[in-house]
């Protein structure tokens, strides 16, 4: 199975990605058709139907039932301690950990202690500052190729965590987030 830990960093999935972690599957490789990620994806939309449909409205009448995050309505997006719930309910085993309290504080990759921690709830954020927040986070904390700058490190990170973001976006966001307030062109290692 591939390595996909990066996942680690997402503290909220949308369907598809949520699906193909499930099946073992980088959602940089996702089918809806794959014979290993259809039945999960399916079974997805069924459960989450009612919650994406009614909004604010939705009550759970089913434990099996699961609940779309509230601030993102345009597409089904589940947060990780929801999936863990429902995982656990409909006794489907992952491939991906989506419960990340195996790790040690010094071994997660995510931040989200640190996010959970601050007191401010993500879903008060505008989502390009809640983009910014967590991408910073992330590459502050590790996250990607350290070779590369830190820059281009957001970039990758928006990227896969934040597929909804235009170009435009990713590049505001990369600017505001990077660390590293130096102007010009970095230079390589080499003299």
């Amino acid at each position: 199975m591939r390595d996909l830990s990066h996942w680690n960093f997402a503290t909220e999935f949308l369907h598809w990605e949520a699906a193909s972690l499930m099946a073992g599957v980088d959602p940089e490789n996702f089918n809806y058709f794959k014979a290993r990620t259809h039945p999960i994806a399916v079974r997805l939309d069924q459960d989450s139907i009612n919650s994406f449909i009614l909004g604010e409205q939705w009550v759970r009448e089913s434990p099996t039932e699961l609940e779309c995050c509230k601030h993102q309505r345009k597409h089904p997006k589940f947060e990780r301690a929801e999936l863990v719930r429902w995982l656990s309910v409909v006794k489907l085993h992952s491939s991906y950990r989506f419960d990340l309290s195996h790790l040690d504080v010094g071994e997660s990759l995510t931040g989200t202690k640190a996010i959970e921690d601050d007191g401010i709830d993500p879903s008060d954020l505008p989502p390009e500052l809640d983009a910014a927040n967590t991408a910073f986070r992330a590459i502050t904390k590790g996250y990607g190729d350290q070779a590369a700058t830190p820059r281009n490190r957001i970039v990758d990170f928006l990227r896969k965590n934040y597929p909804d973001l235009n170009s435009e976006q990713v590049q505001r966001i990369a600017t505001v987030a990077n660390p590293d307030k130096t102007t010009g062109r970095k230079k390589s290692g080499k003299e």
